[in-house]
């Protein structure tokens, strides 16, 4: 979840659009992945988090349809009010209530801002 949160700072200080910094960070995860596994002495003990990381953040953005270089505009559900913010909030976490783990924190953010 920090690489995300310092990317998407990042990425908005550059002003890069808003619809790309979930892609841009999808090819910046593998490269963070090598770079731990080089200086983490125990990293195959993470292993299973980077792959649930990045499972669930393509899930996101194949969801807003925004996960493709020319898909410029994401998609939201026609009512996609509070009640029903929360309903999918869980359904991206691990745990059934949105926003406690480095995944789905910065996810719920950046769809705030998307939205």
């Amino acid at each position: 979840g920090s690489l995300c949160a310092a990317l998407f700072a990042s990425y908005a200080t550059q002003g890069k659009p808003l619809v790309q910094w979930g892609r841009e960070m999808m090819k910046v995860v593998p490269m963070a992945e090598e770079y731990c596994k080089k200086t983490i002495r125990h990293m195959a003990e993470y292993q299973e988090h980077w792959f649930y990381f990045e499972a669930k953040w393509q899930f996101y953005l194949e969801e807003r349809e925004i996960n493709e270089e020319n898909q410029n505009k994401s998609q939201f559900p026609d009512n996609y009010d509070a009640e029903e913010r929360e309903k999918t909030y869980r359904r991206w976490s691990s745990e059934g209530r949105g926003g406690r783990r480095g995944h789905d924190a910065p996810m719920i953010a950046y769809d705030a801002l998307l939205g």
